[in-house]
Formats: C-alpha cells, structure tokens, sequence
C-alpha cells in the first residue's frame, strides 16, 4: 500500500490514505473545472465605441431624424420621420418604404421584425408586411386599435401587442383584429408608450407607471392542427412545441360543430407528460360522416383537466364552399358554407398586391373587409383538399 504524506502549516506531517487522496484529487479537478466553466460562460459585454459613422438621407434614409433602429442579422430597419429605412447591408445603403408602399405614416415611431413579418408603429396606424418590407396593410381604430398613433410594437407567435395612444391592443389572429384595453383593465394610463411580452407576462409602459399581467401558460402549445381525407378516411394531424403534465388527446368528431362524440384518444409522446421538444401526432377516422365532418382535440392533463382545441372541418367527398354575402359592404365580412379547413389564403387586390394573408393552418369560416376600400379581390384558399379561388367584391 502506498501511504501519502502531505505537509503541514506547523512543519508536521500527516497521513493521507490512497483512497481519500484520489478523492481529495477528483474534488480539486471538480472545482477547477467549474471555475472555468463559470470564466468561459460569463455574459458578454456590448462593445463601446470611440468613433462612429454616420448615415443619413445621402445613403437612402427617409430623414435624418431616425426614430428607432432594429436589426436582425446584416439587416437594419430604421425608422424616420420620412418613411421605414430598410438594409440589407449591415446600414451602408438602405432602400426607404413611405405611404407609397402601404406604411399609415411617414413618421415610423418604432419597429419589430420576427422572421419575414414587419411590423411598423406609424402616427396613423401599425403597418404590417409580410413580404420583407415590399409592402404594408395598415391598421387602425377600424381593426380595434386604441387610437392610429402606435407608440410601440411587439410580437410573439401570432400575437400582435400594440402600445397607442388609447391603451394596449393585442391581436390573436397575426395583426388582423385587435382587442384594446385600458385603465378599466388595470393599465396606468391609456397613453401606451411601449409593450413587451414574455411567455406569461405582458408588460406596458405607460404615461402613469409601468403595469403587467402574468397568466398561467398553457399546458400544451399546439403548433398547428389540420387533416385531410384520404381513402383510408379522415387524417388528422398535429404537432406540439410543448407540453406540460399532458396525459393524451382525446379526439372528437361533430357534425354540427356544437356537439361533440369521442372517437379516439392519442397519449402523449412527452417523457412524464412534459417535453420542451416538437412532438407530431396522427390519428385516422375510418369511418368519418357524410357530408362535413367538423373534428377537434381535447389535450387531458394529468390531473384531469381538459383543454379544448380550434375545430376544424374536413368533408366526405368534394365539397365546394360558397360565399355569401357577395358583393359584401365595406367593413362587413364573407361567410363560409361550409367552413374551410385550409393550410393558407391569399385575399390579393387587382393589382395582385397581397392585402391579407394567413399562412398557418386553420380553419376558415368568415373573412372581414374591415380596412379595405370598396373593389375587386381575389381569394386563393389552399384547403386540406384542394385550391379554391373566388372573386370577392367589397361595395361601398
């Protein structure tokens, strides 16, 4: 046995047996190893510069008042009092978008880009594209905004939170319709200065302090929900982003979209019902109605708790959806006979400028004119069965 000596602070010596001595070794490894860790994983610091470049009108900007920047990548957005500066050459030149391309205003007061969306905070309204900044849908009070000027925006997935002068309005639906809400809701003020939102928490930035909601999230975070038929029967597919506590999915079927018959029931692909991870789920209806069939999830937790998803409708057979009314009056709304469970939709004007969108799967029963002045439109629905085109006109 090899016996281990280690030195003293008092000159003496003292015994170390093997086994403690390795330990004593692993634990000094252990600590170093962390320390490093910790040096290695420290927070980076922005950079400070002593000089800076300027650019102004003379590189492609609206105005030489800019207002607020965002970048995303080598692409700058600079807002201006004369229009959305847009780079895409980390600012050496930009490319200026004004009213001529949509935008409510010229005076661009913020701005917040997730993927190919660009949302624009303008003087008379929030100005949305969906095309990389070619061009806008402007909404306003006419979509329930709190007022036209629009302080601050932000986003998070297809929820739209705009901070106006009239209060904080939030959108659902990508920016389409907003719900606006004001100091009988909780706010400071209704001057809305700024929003910003988490996962559970709503914060707005008001002219009398700083108020915020928090909300339990979901326990399931649905990605999309869609189906089609096939010779097989009716498939219905769905993914999830994240689940927490879930048991399964209970699958129900409807012919009325009112009441509902289980079907089926999928368990959870999550370890211990909670995952952070994509999961895609399947599930066949073999013997599916005649006629429209309108189908839906219902995610179990494990304490029993139900949460209900969006239905969609899928039919037996070649269904083609009417319209009616159509023509439709300005700010009224199409209808759907049947519902259409659709993948996407493009309502474009006769100049083939796309005015509305939804690119996400869902399931289409009405679509409002709100915003849009009296014309000629062209609807192109991509359902679950096949592509549909209508011509729908708006009348003042």
């Amino acid at each position: 046995m090899t016996i281990n000596l280690h030195h003293q602070p008092n000159g003496r010596f003292f015994l170390l047996h093997p086994f403690r001595w390795l330990i004593y070794r692993l634990l000094s490894f252990i600590v170093v190893s962390l320390l490093l860790s910790t040096l290695t994983t420290a927070q980076i610091n922005g950079p400070i510069c002593d000089t800076y470049t300027n650019k102004t009108t003379a590189n492609g900007l609206g105005d030489d008042l800019v207002r607020c920047v965002f970048v995303v990548g080598n692409t700058v957005y600079a807002g201006t009092n004369g229009g959305l500066g847009i780079s895409i050459d980390g600012g050496n030149t930009f490319t200026n978008r004004t009213t001529t391309n949509g935008l409510g205003s010229n005076g661009v007061i913020n701005v917040y880009v997730t993927g190919n969306t660009i949302y624009a905070a303008t003087f008379e309204g929030l100005s949305i594209s969906t095309d990389g900044g070619n061009t806008f849908i402007n909404k306003t009070i006419a979509n329930g905004l709190g007022d036209n000027p629009v302080l601050g925006v932000y986003a998070l997935g297809n929820t739209v939170y705009a901070a106006a002068y009239g209060g904080l309005s939030i959108s659902t639906d990508g920016g389409n319709t907003f719900i606006n809400y004001t100091t009988a809701n909780g706010l400071g003020d209704d001057y809305v200065t700024n929003v910003y939102a988490t996962s559970s928490t709503v914060y707005a930035a008001t002219a009398k302090g700083l108020s915020f909601c928090t909300v339990n999230p979901l326990p399931v975070t649905l990605t999309y929900f869609t189906g089609h038929m096939t010779g097989a029967g009716a498939l219905l597919k769905w993914e999830t982003s994240h689940e927490a506590n879930s048991a399964f999915f209970r699958i129900e079927r409807s012919r009325n979209a009112i009441n509902f018959d289980t079907i089926g029931k999928v368990p959870s692909q999550a370890a211990d019902g909670s995952s952070f991870s994509p999961h895609s789920y399947s599930f066949i209806d073999a013997t599916p109605l005649s006629g429209t069939n309108y189908y839906r999830l219902v995610q179990i937790d494990q304490d029993s708790t139900q949460n209900p998803s969006r239905i969609i409708a899928l039919s037996e057979g070649e269904v083609i959806p009417t319209l009616y009314p159509n023509p439709v009056p300005i700010s009224g709304e199409v209808l759907f006979n049947p519902a259409v469970a659709c993948e996407q939709y493009q309502l474009t004007d006769v100049q083939g400028r796309v005015v509305k969108q939804d690119l996400k799967p869902s399931i289409l029963s009405s679509l409002s004119m709100i915003g849009l002045p009296a014309g000629v439109y062209r609807l192109t629905s991509k359902s679950t069965v096949k592509l549909f085109n209508y011509q729908i006109v708006v009348q003042p």
